[in-house]
Protein backbone atom coordinates (compact mmCIF):
# COMPACT_ATOMS: atom_id res chain seq x y z
CA UNK A 1 0.00 0.00 0.00
CA UNK A 2 0.93 3.37 -1.00
CA UNK A 3 0.36 6.81 1.04
CA UNK A 4 0.82 10.05 -0.01
CA UNK A 5 0.71 12.53 2.77
CA UNK A 6 2.57 15.78 3.54
CA UNK A 7 4.74 16.34 6.31
CA UNK A 8 5.64 19.50 8.20
CA UNK A 9 8.99 19.93 9.45
CA UNK A 10 9.86 23.37 11.75
CA UNK A 11 13.25 24.35 12.81
CA UNK A 12 14.40 27.02 14.54
CA UNK A 13 17.45 29.06 13.91
CA UNK A 14 18.64 32.67 15.43
CA UNK A 15 15.13 32.37 17.22
CA UNK A 16 12.82 32.14 14.18
CA UNK A 17 10.78 29.43 13.62
CA UNK A 18 10.90 27.92 10.12
CA UNK A 19 8.13 25.88 8.46
CA UNK A 20 8.71 23.85 5.44
CA UNK A 21 6.18 20.86 3.91
CA UNK A 22 7.36 17.97 1.79
CA UNK A 23 5.24 15.90 -0.19
CA UNK A 24 5.81 11.93 0.66
CA UNK A 25 4.99 9.06 -0.58
CA UNK A 26 4.85 5.99 1.88
CA UNK A 27 5.17 2.36 0.91
CA UNK A 28 3.79 0.28 3.24
CA UNK A 29 3.21 -3.58 3.62
CA UNK A 30 1.44 -5.99 5.83
CA UNK A 31 3.56 -7.60 8.59
CA UNK A 32 1.09 -11.23 8.16
CA UNK A 33 2.72 -12.99 10.84
CA UNK A 34 0.29 -10.28 13.23
CA UNK A 35 -3.35 -9.96 13.21
CA UNK A 36 -4.87 -6.29 13.18
CA UNK A 37 -7.71 -5.89 16.20
CA UNK A 38 -11.09 -5.07 14.00
CA UNK A 39 -10.94 -1.27 12.92
CA UNK A 40 -7.48 -0.65 12.79
CA UNK A 41 -6.26 2.10 10.86
CA UNK A 42 -2.33 2.70 9.64
CA UNK A 43 -3.36 6.95 10.44
CA UNK A 44 -5.61 6.22 13.64
CA UNK A 45 -3.48 3.90 15.72
CA UNK A 46 -3.85 3.61 19.67
CA UNK A 47 -1.50 4.42 22.03
CA UNK A 48 -0.89 1.43 24.21
CA UNK A 49 0.48 3.47 26.44
CA UNK A 50 -1.85 5.86 27.49
CA UNK A 51 -4.50 4.72 24.86
CA UNK A 52 -4.21 8.57 23.10
CA UNK A 53 -5.40 8.05 19.36
CA UNK A 54 -2.65 9.89 16.63
CA UNK A 55 -1.40 9.02 13.07
CA UNK A 56 1.39 6.85 13.02
CA UNK A 57 2.42 7.84 9.01
CA UNK A 58 3.22 11.44 10.73
CA UNK A 59 4.43 10.76 14.11
CA UNK A 60 6.04 7.90 15.85
CA UNK A 61 5.60 9.01 19.03
CA UNK A 62 2.21 9.61 21.16
CA UNK A 63 2.15 13.35 21.46
CA UNK A 64 -0.38 12.39 24.67
CA UNK A 65 2.56 10.23 26.63
CA UNK A 66 5.64 10.61 24.50
CA UNK A 67 5.48 6.51 24.06
CA UNK A 68 7.26 5.52 21.09
CA UNK A 69 5.24 3.78 18.71
CA UNK A 70 6.93 1.53 16.13
CA UNK A 71 5.11 0.41 12.91
CA UNK A 72 6.39 -2.86 12.63
CA UNK A 73 5.35 -4.15 15.87
CA UNK A 74 1.40 -3.71 14.90
CA UNK A 75 1.05 -4.89 11.45
CA UNK A 76 3.08 -2.72 8.65
CA UNK A 77 6.47 -2.72 8.19
CA UNK A 78 8.15 0.80 6.02
CA UNK A 79 9.04 -0.07 2.53
CA UNK A 80 9.81 2.58 0.64
CA UNK A 81 9.43 6.64 1.76
CA UNK A 82 10.06 8.53 -1.49
CA UNK A 83 9.88 12.90 -1.75
CA UNK A 84 8.05 14.25 -4.46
Amino acid sequence: MTLRTWWINYSEKDGSINRRGDCIDVTLRRNTAYMEPPGFSITSVRCRNCGGSFDSVRQRTCPYCGTVYHMENEGFIIEKLELV
